[in-house]
């Protein structure tokens, strides 16, 4: 549409945290068929970018790079990022839940989590915690809970429809 031109020039500013969503082998084997990696789960970017000749100067905001690929779509799929907690400025969440098909059959729903707690990285991605941790959601809202034998992380995401981004396949 005319006067809807998007542009922008960003730059990351360090190489952040990279993260692998599933366990390395699963990158080189067909399943599963969506793949998931974020090569900076926590950065920060600076630049400009413009809506319809609107523009805004970014400098050092928090930031966040995820990739999806694959030869095939999830059936459905939950996915939340969050890098802003008043409690931990270090703190940072990542969650999947996602169901794929395997064959004819549609499989349970696989839940991946990943946090930053005061400067530590945990995480809930193997496929043992797929099946162990848990996660309920909504069109506006998350309940989820990851569990290891030293920690607990439990979280409610909540959100307004209008907040939101979603993506029709």
């Amino acid at each position: 549409n005319e006067g809807s031109e998007i542009r922008w020039d960003l730059k990351f500013n360090d190489e952040g945290l990279a993260l692998k969503h599933f366990p390395s082998l699963l990158y080189h084997l067909p399943f599963p068929k969506t793949k998931l990696t974020a090569p900076r789960f926590r950065t920060t970017l600076s630049g400009e970018w413009s809506v319809g000749g609107e523009s805004w100067k970014l400098d050092r905001v928090p930031a966040h790079q995820a990739h999806f690929w694959g030869t095939e779509q999830a059936t459905s799929w939950t996915w939340g990022h969050c890098d802003q907690f008043a409690e931990d400025p270090t703190a940072c969440f990542e969650g999947l839940t996602a169901q794929v098909r395997i064959g004819p059959r549609q499989s349970p729903p696989l839940f991946l989590f990943f946090f930053i707690w005061k400067g530590e990285l945990y995480s809930f991605n193997s496929p043992a915690s797929w099946f162990r941790n848990k996660s309920a959601s909504h069109l506006d809202r998350w309940h989820f809970e990851a569990a290891s034998s030293q920690k607990l992380f439990v979280g409610d995401l909540r959100a307004e429809p209008a907040e939101m981004l979603t993506l029709r396949y």
